[in-house]
């Protein structure tokens, strides 16, 4: 009986171990700076080749009123779809939403109507290029801030834990009973 009872326990604290909510992969983001100013939500999947860092594949929100959409689609530019981006020669959509800097020398894609805007870091300054000005006038300065989204707890684990724990403790007092 007392071996019994030490099983269920055990199982009980191996099911309290297992956190219940998903892998966080939703971000918020804010742009301001040189006459810039937005905000809106990225979300990603964990980079295979680098823990520190997510693969966007999707975002949107909003810069000076427009409506922007990250540009997700691998090895195509969005201001100059001919060109192939597979070199890494491009935006590459990656963000380090825990390293010293968020985005790499390649940046975000966004469309911005119907232009890219491009949020990027380089020469330790976070910068913004504007495919809608002129080529020597489109690059900026800018901040550029991440802030990672809580992860919501799925309801399933919660309701399996729940009915875990009721079992146990009516088995328990089923138990002390006899």
């Amino acid at each position: 009986m007392r071996l019994n009872l030490s099983l269920l326990a055990l199982f009980g604290l191996s099911l309290a171990a297992v956190p219940a909510h998903a892998t966080p992969e939703s971000f918020t983001f804010i742009i301001s700076g040189s006459g810039y100013s937005g905000s809106g939500t990225l979300t990603g999947t964990p980079d295979p080749s680098n823990a520190a860092a997510y693969d966007l594949t999707s975002g949107s929100g909003t810069l000076n009123g427009t409506a922007i959409t990250l540009d997700y689609t691998a090895g195509v530019d969005i201001d100059n779809p001919g060109e192939d981006k597979s070199a890494g020669s491009k935006y590459d959509n990656v963000l380090y939403p825990s390293g010293a800097a968020l985005l790499d020398g390649y940046g975000l894609e966004f469309t911005y109507g119907n232009d890219a805007i491009v949020p990027f870091y380089s020469n330790a300054v976070y910068q913004i290029y504007d495919t809608s000005k002129p080529y020597y006038d489109d690059v900026n300065p800018i901040s550029f801030t991440v802030t990672e989204i809580a992860p919501t707890p799925e309801p399933s684990g919660i309701v399996l834990l729940g009915t875990g724990l009721a079992g146990a403790a009516a088995f328990v007092r089923r138990r002390l009973v006899k």
